[in-house]
């Protein structure tokens, strides 16, 4: 009936964890933003007036549309509107005495703090592991850094560009007679965000388990994490044999494999097996090569990489992408069109598994070229998406000091002029 109320919202995995979030950038925020998506509370903690620093960066979303010119009044960084999704803001001044109290405070209630500060500094605040977890023994206390809380880098600065260099990433990433390369995405922040995550969901569970319920802490470096990725290729065997460990888009102990031209792009195509190769003669049009003692076994492709690749790419340059791709999944061979930004955003793959999401904010109208990427989790018996906007800043200060320590409007307008808040 029309006036049946609405059905309960569907029960989240992590629904009733609090998580402080006092991150900045990203590896931290895409951490603390994953826990948001699977249900826990996540309040973001910044530094009135100005925040986190991601929010003067380019491009942005306002009045104008989106666009990179010089940020105006109502303009609002896309990185804060993808990164701040389902989570809270509240403005604090950790510089301060008075801002320090009250972050021991909402550490006291909470299950989870995530921070991303240099090494030492939460110590030297006096908001370090040791020092919360004394208040409250409970706490998950997650540590996240460029280079990891011990070791010879501890104290230097660490972007992403600097970890892919370092790691090993950008030196097996590009074209063999060409410089080393960085990966368009920022692996090294969102790695580290994704083991932060997973570290805390294993402190989380280890803590159910524990007769005294007593959590512990949890440290994630961006190198350490980069590097698990990176190594577990055979790099070093690679190059011990005299290889190039930059090999473009092929591999060398796989052929064909690669990402060949189209009429209109490009295929990415990996035949892997002998079976799958024989299927790939027949699809384009070679059949009397299936069996050929040059291309038999992977072996005989390896020595003649450079003649596979040219069949194939003798097929594929004057087709269409499209085309290319119906030939080959039909013949069963593992291959996909590299996708353009408007194809991805179009796909129906994605669409259907609701990966695509528009952006919102209740200060904004609607555009179309404002969407970001989904939680990409799937539950059978809970519900999970990034489906809340992200806040101003500040936006929830009110409720959430009055509600987790009972701060009166009047005691919050006292903080605010002292510039605690």
């Amino acid at each position: 009936m029309a006036n049946e109320p609405a059905a309960p919202p569907a029960p989240r995995p992590l629904d009733g964890l609090l998580v402080l979030d006092l991150t900045l950038y990203l590896s931290g925020p895409f951490a603390t933003q994953i826990l948001g998506g699977l249900g826990a509370r996540v309040i973001k903690i910044e530094q009135p007036g100005s925040g986190d620093p991601i929010r003067a960066t380019p491009p942005y979303y306002g009045p104008r549309g989106i666009h990179s010119a010089p940020r105006e009044g109502d303009d609002l960084s896309l990185s804060v509107l993808k990164r701040n999704r389902n989570k809270e803001s509240i403005t604090l001044n950790l510089k301060s005495e008075a801002g320090r109290a009250i972050l021991r405070d909402l550490a006291r209630r909470a299950d989870v703090l995530v921070e991303n500060f240099a090494p030492g500094v939460a110590t030297r605040l006096g908001i370090g592991e040791e020092a919360l977890r004394a208040i409250n023994a409970r706490l998950i206390y997650c540590s996240i850094s460029g280079f990891g809380q011990d070791g010879p880098y501890r104290g230097l600065p660490a972007y992403d560009i600097v970890v892919q260099a370092m790691s090993g990433l950008m030196t097996s990433t590009g074209e063999p007679d060409g410089p080393p390369t960085r990966s368009g995405p920022s692996f090294a922040d969102l790695t580290a965000g994704l083991y932060g995550a997973i570290g805390i969901l294993a402190a989380l569970h280890q803590r159910e388990r524990d007769p005294a319920g007593r959590g512990q802490g949890v440290e994630v470096a961006m190198l350490d994490s980069l590097f698990s990725l990176v190594f577990d290729e055979a790099l070093d065997v690679q190059t011990a044999g005299g290889g190039s460990p930059r090999t473009g888009n092929r591999r060398p102990r796989l052929t064909p494999f690669g990402v060949y031209e189209a009429a209109d792009g490009f295929i990415a195509i990996c035949a892997v097996t002998d079976a799958q190769v024989a299927a790939l003669f027949r699809a384009i049009g070679r059949p009397e090569l299936v069996g050929d003692p040059r291309y038999a076994t992977l072996e005989a492709r390896i020595e003649r990489a450079a003649e596979v690749d040219a069949l194939v790419g003798e097929w594929t340059r004057p087709r269409a992408k499209a085309d290319l791709w119906r030939a080959l999944a039909r013949a069963h061979i593992p291959a996909g069109p590299v996708a353009e930004i408007p194809e991805l955003l179009a796909d129906p793959q994605l669409r259907e598994r609701r990966m695509i999401t528009p952006l919102s904010h209740p200060t904004l109208d609607p555009s179309p070229d404002a969407v970001a990427a989904d939680l990409p989790i799937k539950f059978s018996r809970a519900e999970v998406a990034l489906d809340r906007p992200a806040p101003a800043l500040g936006a929830d200060n009110e409720r959430v000091y009055g509600e987790l320590l009972g701060l009166t409007s009047a005691r919050l307008a006292a903080l605010w002029a002292e510039g605690v808040i």
